[in-house]
C-alpha cells in the first residue's frame, strides 16, 4: 500500500508540492477551508475543514490511515499541524509541548546553546527598558527582532545605541501577538456559527485598520475566518480596506491572494499594492516585496 500523506493546505504554494509527492507514488489528501483552492486539483482526495478544527482533521487523518502530514511556512499552519500530529499519533518534528522554541526565538537561542550548536551571541532585552549592561559583550552593528514576530517583521540592523533605544521602542507598540491569536480563536468560532459569518468581514478589517500595530498572526484566526470566503465577496472587501487604509497585514493578506497564479484579477491585485500610498508604519520589508511585483 501507498504512503498517505496529508497535506494542510490547498492554495498555490501547495500545488508543486502535492505534484512531487504523487510523482513519488504517493497517495495524497488535501484539506483546509478554501473550496477553491488550486491544488485540490492535483490531489488523489481534497476535504474542505477549516485547519483550526485539529479534532476533525484529525479523525480524518484516522480514517484514511494517514502515514504523515505535511504543511507550509505559514505560523497558523505549522501550530495546527502539530497539534494534529499528536492527536492523530502522526510522526512530527515539533509536539505541541515544544511550540514555545519556534514562537520565542530566545528559547530557540536557549536549545542551540544547550545543545552545544553554534549560534550568533544575543541578548534578551525587555521592552521596558534598556540597560547598556545587557549588551556588553555585544559588538555593533546589531539585529534586532521581537520574540514573537515573523515574516521578517521587525528586523533592524542597529549602529548604535540610540538605535537600539528606537527598535526596542517600536516592538514594544505591537506587544505579543500569541496573547491575541489565542482567545481569538474562540471567537472565530462564534463566529462561524453565525446566520450571516460573512457580514463579519468588513467589520474584521475595519478593527484591523484602525489597529495596525497588532500582529494578527500569519495569517491567524481572523485571517483564515476571512479567507474562508475566497472568491464570495472576499477579495473584493480586502481591496476596499488597502484603499481606505493598508496596513502590513491587509498588504500580507493581499499577497497570500496573488499566490493564487490562477485567481483572473492577480494584475489588478498587483497594480494595486503599487499604487497605493503607504505611510511610514509599513516595514521596508513589505515595501520591498511590493516593488517587486
Amino acid at each position: 500500500m501507498n504512503k498517505r500523506l496529508l497535506i494542510l493546505g490547498t492554495l498555490g504554494e501547495f500545488e508543486q508540492l502535492v505534484q512531487k509527492a504523487r510523482a513519488r507514488g504517493i497517495y495524497t489528501i488535501v484539506c483546509d477551508g478554501y473550496p477553491d483552492g488550486p491544488a485540490r486539483a492535483f490531489a488523489d482526495e481534497s476535504y474542505v475543514i477549516p485547519v483550526t478544527d485539529t479534532d476533525r482533521i484529525a479523525a480524518l487523518c484516522k480514517e484514511k490511515q494517514v502515514n504523515g502530514i505535511l504543511t507550509s511556512f505559514s505560523d497558523l499552519l505549522l501550530e495546527c499541524m502539530v497539534k494534529i500530529s499528536a492527536k492523530a499519533g502522526l510522526p512530527c518534528y515539533l509536539n505541541p509541548e515544544q511550540l514555545p522554541w519556534y514562537r520565542d526565538k530566545s528559547a530557540t537561542r536557549g536549545l542551540l546553546e544547550e545543545l552545544g550548536l553554534p549560534s550568533p551571541g544575543f541578548a534578551k532585552i525587555p521592552t521596558s527598558g534598556l540597560a547598556p549592561e545587557l549588551i556588553a559583550h555585544l559588538h555593533f552593528p546589531l539585529v534586532t527582532k521581537p520574540l514573537d514576530k515573523y515574516g521578517s517583521r521587525g528586523i533592524y540592523v542597529v549602529h548604535n545605541l540610540e538605535e537600539l533605544k528606537q527598535a526596542i521602542d517600536k516592538a514594544a507598540t505591537t506587544g505579543d501577538k500569541y496573547q491575541f491569536i489565542d482567545p481569538v480563536f474562540d471567537l472565530t468560532d462564534e463566529l462561524e456559527q453565525c446566520e450571516k459569518p460573512f457580514d463579519a468581514v468588513r467589520p474584521i478589517l475595519e478593527l484591523i485598520e484602525s489597529s495596525p500595530n497588532i500582529d494578527f498572526g500569519g495569517p491567524g484566526p481572523l485571517g483564515s475566518f476571512m479567507e474562508k470566503f475566497y472568491h464570495e465577496g472576499y477579495e473584493e472587501e480586502l481591496v476596499a480596506s488597502l484603499k481606505r487604509k493598508p496596513t502590513e497585514y491587509t498588504i500580507a493578506l493581499m499577497f497570500r491572494i496573488i499566490a493564487d497564479k490562477k485567481n483572473p484579477n492577480l494584475s489588478e491585485y498587483k497594480h494595486l499594492l503599487k499604487s497605493l500610498d503607504y505611510t511610514s508604519e509599513i516595514d521596508t520589508f513589505w515595501l520591498d516585496e511590493i516593488a517587486k511585483l
